[in-house]
């Protein structure tokens, strides 16, 4: 047993209740406000489903409507995209998205941490977001219109995903830091310049039907169902780019820079507008999700002139 006043074991030189006690405290205190901003979550989760559902008819009507609106190809990601059309994005006939007309019938019943949570919920809008880097407790993601970037510590909504991983998602405060709220689905980093076209392509279209310019936020969630379907094709057509075999080679990184080299020059030969540092992103992300080991394509990126990515050492 280490006492208060014994010396910390981590040969700082300070005392255990000035160092390394202070941090296994503080880790403990992030630790219990997770589980209950977890727990809380869940309770309020619930209620919003127990009455958007009995505003639609009861859950057999409810489970039924909110995936006809989704593509059987996302599978059972359909379950929970319609829940968060239902909550959030849906406009329902008196004018107010779901977790709107909670609040206005429910709200009082709530207050402390309870009604931050659910107003954190009103004000919630989605985009798409790329993850960019990690750190030591989670990951990095970037807003990939406004390249604003939130940290995002692992839990039961963000786990270890491969590097340059994108998704539609929306971002809820989280302790220190931010937490996915719903269902996301993280795919290949191609779905970042898809996205952007199609939103980009969506939002002329309505300019020029109604005369206003509408925020690549109003466009993520008036056609949600559509983009999430573009997303899962993005992610279908890019499990059969690159071979499986090619990560159970025993080879060193120094030996693989040649063929590296040879596969980049054919890359851009084919599509000779695309850069090299997408071409690597994608294929860094596809790498990981078989073999976590980057360093040959670090190699690539230096001989390149490239930034080494942040993921070398992921």
């Amino acid at each position: 047993m280490i006492e208060r006043n014994d010396p910390c074991p981590c040969g700082s030189g300070k005392k255990y209740k000035r160092c390394c006690m202070l941090k296994q405290a503080e880790e403990l205190s992030l630790q219990a406000k997770g589980r209950r901003f977890f727990d809380r979550k869940y309770k309020l989760t619930t209620d919003l489903y127990d009455f958007v559902a009995q505003k639609q008819g009861g859950e057999w009507n409810f489970e039924h409507q909110k995936c006809q609106r989704f593509d059987p190809v996302l599978g059972s990601l359909r379950n929970g995209a319609g829940n968060m059309w239902a909550y959030f994005f849906q406009v329902y006939e008196n004018g107010l998205s779901g977790i709107e007309w909670f609040l206005e019938e429910k709200g009082r019943r709530y207050s402390g941490e309870e009604r931050r949570m659910l107003d954190n919920w009103t004000a919630m809008r989605p985009s798409c977001y790329q993850m960019v880097d990690h750190y030591e407790q989670g990951t990095v993601i970037e807003d990939i219109w406004t390249k604003e970037r939130f940290k995002m510590p692992y839990n039961e909504t963000m786990i270890k995903m491969p590097p340059w991983t994108v998704a539609i998602a929306m971002l809820e405060p989280f302790v220190e830091d931010w937490c996915i709220h719903g269902v996301t689905m993280w795919g290949h980093p191609d779905i970042a310049r898809e996205i952007i076209a199609r939103v980009g392509a969506l939002q002329e279209e309505q300019a020029a039907a109604s005369g206003q310019e509408s925020s690549p936020a109003d466009i993520l969630i008036s056609h949600y169902p559509e983009l999430l379907e573009l997303c899962q094709r993005i992610n279908e057509k890019s499990r059969s780019r690159y071979p499986d075999h090619e990560a159970a080679q025993e080879t060193t990184p120094q030996s693989k820079l040649p063929m590296l080299m040879e596969w980049i020059r054919e890359e851009q030969a084919q599509d000779p507008g695309e850069s090299a540092e997408t071409l690597i992103r994608a294929r860094e992300y596809q790498q990981y999700r078989r073999n976590p080991e980057s360093s040959a394509l670090n190699l690539l990126r230096i001989e390149l002139g490239l930034p080494e990515a942040p993921f070398a050492d992921y």
